[in-house]
């Protein structure tokens, strides 16, 4: 408490923050906390706002709103759907509404999907629709997968599938891992377009579409599976590593597998790229190395570590 209030007579709005955050509150007391964050604010620090807004809502809604209005004009997206929500929970409806639009123009990826969410939950589905759809169409992974699934509740199965015919067909989306491409292939199947999917899939394989690949992995099997992945790598999907590691230790070169795995970990070419290393060493009966290397990672070159 005292290097904290030291930095907050500082101006160190972070620190005012802390102070006027849980579990700090209890120590200092409200008043003093309550003081520290509207320091904070004052001197622009959002998430002090946010504060503000959070403790004040229920009991002084025109000072809660003041603050949450002044963060979102910074444009900073969370603090937009807070006040959204909290100028619904008002009866605010106009004013909520040019925040919802406000909020769907501003290019925020991230908010898109809880803003949706929120939509949906009221009963605003065409709403919710639009905004994951634009997003969607720009090919952002998240928008699609919150628009499939937003189609298939409402019973638009084959529309949901549609989406990423087209978003895989057009190239634009950003990356995809085996764990999505596992849940496109269910939707798919539940459509009962397994048939027609293989084929436009592989079609988009052939046209350089590095994502149709895993998919199609996933729904049936195919010949030509390693080049279709090791193209889909060199297209730049990452993500497809792990199905290439798949192959190989399934065709008995678990040496290249290996040697594929130590490579991607020293370029960390995909987030889980560790736990997929320590489970080849576990299936392989390497447990004491995968321990190691659980413990210790990997030195330059690749090698497993040990305790220097």
């Amino acid at each position: 408490m005292t290097w904290l209030r030291r930095a907050a007579e500082l101006n160190d709005t972070e620190a005012m923050v802390q102070l006027g955050s849980y579990p700090f509150t209890s120590i200092a007391g409200i008043d003093e906390a309550d003081s520290w964050l509207q320091r904070a604010a004052d001197l622009g620090d959002i998430w002090a706002m946010r504060q503000l807004g959070y403790q004040h809502l229920e009991y002084s809604p025109p000072f809660a709103l003041g603050w949450l209005r002044r963060g979102a004009e910074t444009g900073e997206g969370n603090l937009m759907l807070d006040l959204i929500m909290a100028l619904h929970a008002n009866c605010m409806e106009e004013e909520c509404n040019e925040w919802v639009e406000r909020l769907g123009e501003s290019g925020h990826l991230h908010m898109i999907g809880s803003l949706a969410k929120w939509l949906e939950q009221l009963g605003r589905m065409a709403e919710a629709e639009k905004w994951l759809r634009r997003y969607a169409n720009l090919g952002d992974m998240t928008a699609c997968s919150n628009l499939a699934e937003l189609l298939e509740r409402s019973g638009r199965l084959h529309e949901a599938v549609t989406v990423w015919r087209n978003a895989i067909e057009s190239l634009k989306l950003g990356s995809m891992s085996t764990i999505v491409a596992r849940k496109i292939s269910s939707q798919i199947v539940r459509a009962g377009e397994a048939t027609q999917a293989t084929q436009w899939l592989r079609r988009a394989a052939d046209n350089r579409s590095p994502f149709a690949v895993l998919i199609l992995l996933e729904l049936t099997d195919i010949p030509d599976a390693e080049s279709l992945v090791r193209k889909s790598i060199a297209l730049g999907n990452s993500y497809a590593i792990p199905a290439l590691v798949d192959i190989l230790e399934h065709t008995n070169r678990a040496v290249e597998a290996e040697g594929l795995l130590r490579d991607t970990l020293e370029a960390f070419a995909f987030p889980n790229a560790s736990e997929t290393f320590r489970r080849f060493l576990e299936r392989n009966g390497r447990t004491e190395e995968a321990e190691l290397f659980k413990r210790f990672g990997i030195e330059p070159g690749g090698q497993t570590a040990s305790p220097w």
